[in-house]
């Protein structure tokens, strides 16, 4: 890990730069605490990062205390992959990440997502803009993240309209044998297609859902 003095300042303009960007933004009442609070704490990391010596556990303490705010707040349009960014340079060698596919049934969103995994990758590729303007970079990649936050729940919730549930269930599940779509789910985490095949949920699943938050298995027309 490097905690020399380039990449703990590295660190703690990306959080100094999310803070701002915590403060600038515009919420509810309810939202907006979250958003201040979670500035502090990004605040409290940057200081650890410019304490001498460095502490590393007090560095990431506050980002701990931040994660659970934003996964708290999803209003906040801050998704968990920020704390990833802001420690990177500690750890240089790890890919920043990359939002898992959201699988749009509607042209518009595939199309949205497609322009934001692009601006994304431009990003992470102009590590010169990273390096020598750090907190611009920074605040760029935070307004794409955002944005697609925001495009997660607009995909979201088209996927929950019951018009488009078989076509969500496409998207999402094929059988391992023979591609097809028409599976059923038991409650006992098995499951069987209409080729005879049959075996446990994540052998079906072509998607990057979480068991249970899958749209696919949550379908009524999904379970039996």
């Amino acid at each position: 890990m490097n905690l020399s003095l380039p990449a703990r300042t590295a660190v703690a303009t990306r959080a100094r730069a999310a803070a701002a960007v915590c403060r600038d933004r515009f919420a509810p009442p309810a939202t907006m605490r979250a958003l201040h609070s979670i500035a502090v704490h990004l605040d409290d990391t940057a200081s650890a990062c410019e304490a001498t010596p460095v502490d590393f556990p007090a560095v990431m303490r506050p980002l701990a205390e931040a994660q659970k705010l934003m996964g708290a707040h999803p209003d906040a349009r801050l998704p968990l992959s920020v704390l990833p960014y802001i420690v990177a340079p500690f750890s240089p060698a790890v890919a920043l990440p990359i939002p898992e596919p959201l699988l749009p049934l509607m042209d518009r969103h595939a199309a949205e997502e497609a322009a934001l995994v692009a601006e994304l990758d431009r990003l992470h590729a102009d590590t010169t803009a990273a390096a020598e303007d750090t907190a611009k970079w920074f605040t760029a990649v935070l307004g794409v993240l955002a944005k697609w936050m925001r495009l997660a729940g607009e995909v979201d919730v088209d996927n929950h309209r019951p018009c488009n549930r078989q076509a969500v269930f496409a998207k999402h599940v094929a059988c391992p044998e023979c591609s097809g779509h028409d599976v059923r789910f038991s409650v006992r985490e098995w499951a069987t297609c209409t080729c005879g095949h049959g075996d446990l949920w994540g052998r079906f699943l072509v998607c990057s859902c979480l068991g249970y938050d899958c749209p696919a298995i949550t379908a009524p027309a999904a379970a039996v």
